[in-house]
């Protein structure tokens, strides 16, 4: 279940901001504090957090106060393959078809 709201957020992170997983330090990539998760990492805090974004919830970014804390190194490793995942799937696709415009 864990791993499909990781999918569920990051899919909408993909109509929001196409192409954020390109934005995120996978080196600095920690879901315990509200700098260093995927949404710290795309707006600096998890605080200036855009209002449209529908996935609001502990599962999306971390919160120091919430009670999904101990979770913080599995959803780090979800968000982290998520993220590999979709690099390596564009190098993929850019080596295969590099002037394919969708």
């Amino acid at each position: 279940m864990t791993s499909e709201i990781v999918k569920q957020a990051a899919a909408e992170l993909d109509d929001y901001m196409p192409g954020w997983e390109q934005r995120i330090d996978l080196n600095n990539l920690r879901w315990e504090t509200p700098y260093t998760c995927v949404a710290g990492q795309l707006w600096g805090t998890l605080y200036n957090l855009p209002e449209e974004i529908e996935t609001r919830d502990a599962y999306f970014y971390s919160d120091g106060y919430n009670p999904f804390r101990p979770q913080a190194v599995l959803m780090t490793e979800l968000w982290r393959q998520e993220i590999i995942t979709r690099l390596d799937t564009n190098k993929y696709l850019d080596g295969i078809m590099p002037n394919l415009s969708l």
